[in-house]
């Protein structure tokens, strides 16, 4: 999957990835890892709201992604003034890169990961080189919390894909020890899905911490 196909979604606007509201399950399980001090990445970050959840309690969220029209939208539609410097926008506590995931290089390891919609956008072919860039991120200190979807992926062409339990235990097991917190039945939440021939949808969150 190259950049072009993400990039050709945000210019058409066809983005069903983006929620307009803070992902509960962000929300019930992050807190107790944010301290004022703390810095938190969102990797493949979108224009999401999370971030600014995020930002309410750390020092700095960081946001990275491919468009900048992303980073446009999420300034704007959250009415936020931000600053830019080549290619990284901040504001409103925020720091905001436009560019490969897979080049970026912290200034530190940062204190929480968050991915919401990272992993489940990446085809099997790209996760573990994904998997192996989180785990060079990340500190003993460091905490990961990952949402990601588990349905039949013969039903459906994704993205979002399917990423099994087994496949989260095999990308990220050397590393890291796995908690799952939550898994709910998401589909009569999300009739787009059922529409798309799905028979079932389970929404996953897990907990990672370094072994």
């Amino acid at each position: 999957m190259e950049p072009e196909f993400w990039l050709e979604r945000w210019e058409e606007n066809r983005i069903g990835f983006h929620r307009a509201e803070v992902h509960p399950m962000l929300v019930k399980y992050a807190s107790e890892y944010l301290k004022p001090e703390s810095t938190a990445l969102v990797p493949l970050c979108g224009k999401s709201l999370d971030m600014l959840w995020l930002a309410g309690r750390s020092r700095e969220t960081v946001g990275v992604e491919l468009s900048k029209k992303a980073a446009n939208d999420f300034f704007k539609e959250n009415s936020l003034s931000s600053r830019q410097e080549g290619a990284v926008f901040q504001g409103g506590g925020v720091r905001f890169i436009v560019g490969d995931f897979f080049a970026y290089q912290p200034d530190e390891a940062p204190d929480f990961i968050y991915d919401r919609a990272a992993l489940i956008a990446l085809p099997p072919e790209m996760r573990s080189r994904y998997a192996e860039k989180i785990a060079s991120i990340a500190s003993p200190e460091t905490r990961i919390l990952l949402i990601s979807f588990y349905y039949p992926q013969e039903e459906m062409n994704g993205p979002p894909f399917s990423v099994s339990p087994e496949e989260i235990q095999s990308l990220y097991g050397e590393h890291f020890s796995l908690e799952l917190l939550e898994d709910r039945d998401l589909l009569p939440e999300e009739p787009r899905f059922a529409e798309a021939g799905l028979s079932m949808l389970r929404e996953q969150c897990r907990l990672l911490k370094r072994k």
